[in-house]
């Protein structure tokens, strides 16, 4: 997996949305890569201070419930494969936003 790759995954890495497959390929690259490493840190550090912010805004522990949690990693999925349509809001969206077929005579 390459820089392009793994920094498009970082986000999902960080929160553990990505796939065995996808989690252990962005790993090795990570152990690998300097640069990768240190993008990966800083956006675990941005996500720690958006957890504190949201937990001093709304005073508790600050977490998605479950649902959303499993809705959004379904989106994210059907965003990184649109071919893929796991989620039939985006194929309605897909299907409403694609050309029409040509007529048969």
């Amino acid at each position: 997996m390459d820089c392009n790759s793994v920094r498009s995954l970082l986000e999902s890495y960080i929160l553990g949305m990505l796939d065995k497959d996808d989690d252990e390929a962005v790993a090795g690259h990570l152990e690998r890569c300097l640069p990768c490493t240190r993008r990966m840190i800083e956006a675990q550090r941005c996500a720690r201070k958006m957890d504190d912010i949201l937990r001093q805004t709304l005073g508790k522990t600050a977490r998605a419930p479950d649902s959303l949690r499993s809705n959004l990693k379904v989106c994210i999925k059907c965003i990184e494969e649109p071919g893929n349509f796991t989620c039939p809001r985006l194929a309605r969206l897909y299907m409403h936003l694609a050309p029409p077929l040509p007529s048969r005579v």
